[in-house]
């Protein structure tokens, strides 16, 4: 039960445990923290038929007194829509020439025109904004009627999907309630990356407009980086620079109990997460079969595993480029393993490999901060951009260019020759700063800037 109205707090987010989605780990540690502080939040989320990324039930611990209201997407109707326009995009795909980013974006347009047809439509009957929109309309109108069933005075929604936004928009307008828009990842900034026969001139200026429509609606927004932070007071010059808040990823302290962890031989590099857009382990494999040509180390004296959705990268099979560079026996592949899991083999590493390309610049993979909770130490190919920043400023690893292989291979080496990598090792409990408590009384703060906690006055930091 909840002590006051103005104690309730409606989270509206797609990921949500159990999901085993990545997305699903922030919005579900802020609901887990947030009674500590004397709000209350109310979940609303998807039903568990229409998650497409499995199930994860070990991430509902401490979640059992959250009421979270399931909740269904549009009519059948819908779905079969959406099905005929799936279809036209398998089709666009087969028959479309390549496009480049520079013509997606606004030049002019060449090729069938039965293909630009397609595109048109999948641009903005598929994928506009995203294709969780049935669901986000659905749960826009159930948002309504929870805040004003429980007289719910703040709402807080996360994206991706950015349709879900719609709830904070569509509670903002009806309740008046005041909304928190949470973005993990970036929306406008990363329209050039998306494949070009999923865009037209028309879906991208509407979710020009659509994004700035949230972020002047909404009474705060909220991002994970202070890179994409300054991305959007760029994009909005005109609105109050402090609208805008970084709040990161956090670690979750206590998931991790370092004590007693045994790292044994031979050096373990391990990845967690999934490989997609272009982050590709193939850097880390050319290194490591260079030196296993040169006769520098053998097969015995590293493994690798990666764990996650990683059966593929760039349209390649994983095992595929592991075969390439003779690397069969060194590399396990483990696939989706449960997050206790998960943090158990990061603990049990020598290294922890991060894979931020140029086009991830403006953020950090949530994953990073589980990594820093592990108490491994971080091999990075990354290039200019928040990863690199979080390294640099944490000094919890090192970071190599992709095209920086001469560095790579002798990092390596030196690792595998002096043995350093069975010492060398983070200290978690030196990153306050990404404490998932902390980290939720800011979010605490912003509910309402007059809060406080048990411990004093909570500073809202930029």
């Amino acid at each position: 039960m909840r002590s006051a109205a103005s104690a309730a707090v409606l989270i509206a987010s797609y990921y949500f445990p159990p999901d085993a989605a990545v997305g699903a780990l922030r919005l579900g540690r802020f609901a887990r923290l947030l009674p500590e502080f004397g709000w209350q939040p109310i979940v609303l989320t998807v039903q568990d038929e229409l998650r497409d990324q499995g199930f994860d039930h070990g991430r509902l611990e401490g979640l059992e007194t959250i009421e979270i209201v399931p909740t269904r997407e549009w009519p059948r109707l819908w779905r079969r829509i959406r099905g005929i326009a799936s279809g036209l995009r398998l089709g666009n795909r087969a028959i479309a020439p390549p496009i480049s980013n520079s013509v997606a974006s606004g030049s002019r347009r060449s090729g069938p025109v039965i293909a630009t047809i397609k595109r048109w439509i999948v641009s903005l009957a598929v994928l506009f904004p995203d294709d969780k929109k049935h669901w986000a309309g659905r749960a826009a109108v159930t948002a309504v009627r929870l805040i004003r069933r429980d007289r719910i005075r703040h709402v807080l929604t996360s994206g991706p999907p950015f349709s879900k936004h719609f709830v904070g928009l569509a509670s903002k307008w009806f309740t008046g309630a005041r909304w928190l828009a949470d973005f993990r990842d970036p929306w406008i900034d990363m329209l050039p990356d998306r494949f070009p026969d999923t865009r037209s001139l028309l879906s991208d200026a509407l979710e020009r407009r659509m994004e700035s429509v949230v972020v002047r609606t909404a009474d705060r927004v909220i991002v994970t980086t202070p890179r994409m932070r300054d991305a959007f007071r760029l994009r909005y010059p005109r609105i109050d620079s402090d609208k805008f808040v970084c709040i990161p990823n956090g670690i979750d302290v206590d998931k991790f109990d370092t004590a007693g962890t045994h790292r044994q031989p031979p050096l373990t590099i391990t990845y967690a997460g999934s490989l997609y857009f272009d982050r590709t382990p193939e850097p880390l494999f050319r290194a490591v079969h260079d030196l296993l040509s040169s006769g520098r180390i053998t097969q015995t004296d590293l493994r690798i595993q990666l764990i996650g959705r990683c059966d593929s990268s760039n349209g390649v099979q994983t095992q595929t480029l592991v075969a390439r560079y003779g690397l069969e026996p060194a590399v396990r592949i483990l696939g989706t393993v449960p997050y206790d899991e998960a943090l158990r083999l990061m603990r049990e590493s020598h290294l922890l490999l991060a894979l931020a390309p140029e086009r991830h610049r403006l953020v950090v993979p949530a994953k990073l901060y589980d990594y820093l909770g592990s108490g491994t130490r971080i091999l990075a190919i990354a290039e200019e951009g928040a990863t690199a920043d979080l390294i640099r400023e944490t000094e919890s690893g090192v970071c190599f260019s992709e095209s920086d292989s001469n560095g790579l291979r002798e990092f390596l080496a030196e690792l595998i020759t002096s043995r350093t990598f069975e010492t060398k090792r983070n200290e978690p409990e030196s990153f306050p700063q990404f404490n998932a408590r902390y980290l939720t009384s800011r979010l605490v703060a912003l509910l309402s800037p007059a809060a406080t906690n048990a411990v004093g006055e909570v500073e809202v930091q930029g």
